[in-house]
């Protein structure tokens, strides 16, 4: 008797279930999930235990605006806590398709594999997305979304690894994103005529981020980061900050639309480096050839009338050298196209209120302050 009191009571406990319960714990908590997401009717067309792994095949849920179908998710010592959120050290889905109210595939995963894992049982704002849930680490492979207008956008695959989750403000995250393809027309125009123009017919991008940020001391690092695109170049970033703790966060949020708090808030925020660099690998020579084309001005005269409208801004600075520093620069890299970086490495910390008050007042200050060099190789 007392243990079916027990029984009812957790019945009690348990959320209505509007997915086809399967009698698995761990199934049911994922199909709760799915539910939780607005992907209503959530069902398993079968579940069955592999070892330490619940495997459920044909999983698929939907509602009057959207449809979800997954050919196998495999969770890997899956356990469901008091809140019935599904954590498990690993879980796969194989074969994922989205679909929109017309019963039209707008979405498809090749497969998707989340590591050190927890989902969630409902969100306020449902999100397919919310089913890669708070995790360690994630790899996507053959993504492929396409718009109303049948436009595509494709991706190979994206790989994160996320550390320090387990302490409170304290973030490390490295994503790396290769082989995302779109199709021009998700310009529009006149962008995707301008592009087309230059002689590409879609952009394939590569990208690499990497940083760590720590809410208690502020402390913020950019690790090399890179934007690429295949034919045109490669933007690359990397730099490191203090002083943009959580409190100094909420703080300027606060000051929103006060410009003199948001300045003292500037006083507490220091950059103690950043480099940003472009290299070439073909745009360069595409946009001077376009542009000769339409003017009828040779290569040697593009160049001359692009460094003399650059210096005119950067004189005003008032500082000859750094002037000529940068007009020389950008003169051998439109010559001979290479890497073209900007760099920033003032011997002691420069505070965000020091910048802003020098671009205000003296100008000037500014090369110096921030110790800038440009150079191109």
């Amino acid at each position: 008797m007392r243990s079916l009191i027990v029984a009812a009571f957790t019945l009690l406990a348990l959320p209505a279930a509007a997915f086809e319960p399967t009698g698995n714990v761990v199934a049911d908590a994922f199909l709760r999930t799915l539910d939780g997401l607005a992907f209503d009717n959530a069902a398993a067309g079968t579940v069955e235990r592999q070892g330490t792994a619940t495997v459920l095949d044909n999983v698929s849920g939907g509602s009057e605006t959207k449809a979800l179908k997954i050919d196998r998710v495999t969770i890997e010592g899956g356990t469901v806590n008091a809140d019935n959120a599904l954590a498990a050290s690993a879980i796969t889905y194989n074969g994922l398709a989205i679909f929109n109210a017309d019963g039209k595939q707008t979405g498809s995963v090749g497969s998707v594999a989340l590591g050190d894992v927890t989902l969630a049982p409902e969100r306020d704002d449902a999100a397919v997305t919310d089913l890669l849930g708070d995790y360690g680490t994630l790899s996507v492979r053959d993504i492929t979304a396409t718009s109303a207008k049948d436009e595509t956008l494709t991706i190979e695959r994206v790989d994160v690894a996320r550390t320090g989750r387990d302490k409170p403000g304290l973030a490390a995250v490295t994503l790396v994103m290769d082989g995302l393809k779109f199709d021009l027309s998700l310009f529009g125009e006149p962008t995707e005529s301008q592009i087309r123009g230059l002689g590409y017919e879609a952009l394939t991008l590569y990208i690499k981020a990497a940083g760590a940020w720590s809410a208690e001391t502020g402390r913020m690092v950019i690790e090399p980061s890179a934007i690429s695109v295949a034919d045109m170049g490669t933007l690359t970033l990397e730099g490191s900050a203090n002083g943009l703790t959580e409190q100094a966060f909420n703080a300027m949020e606060s000051a929103t639309g006060d410009f003199a708090r948001l300045l003292e808030q500037m006083g507490s925020i220091t950059v103690d480096g950043l480099t940003i660099s472009f290299t070439d690998n073909g745009l360069t020579d595409r946009l001077l050839n376009a542009v000769g084309e339409t003017s009828g001005a040779d290569r040697a005269t593009l160049i001359a009338q692009v460094t003399a409208a650059l210096e005119a801004p950067v004189a005003a600075l008032g500082d000859q050298g750094f002037t000529t520093e940068v007009t020389g620069a950008l003169s051998r890299f439109l010559t001979e196209p290479g890497t073209l970086t900007v760099t920033s490495a003032p011997a002691q910390e420069v505070s965000a209120l020091q910048v802003i008050s020098a671009a205000m007042l003296n100008p000037e200050m500014i090369p110096g302050l921030l110790s800038l060099t440009v150079s191109a190789d």
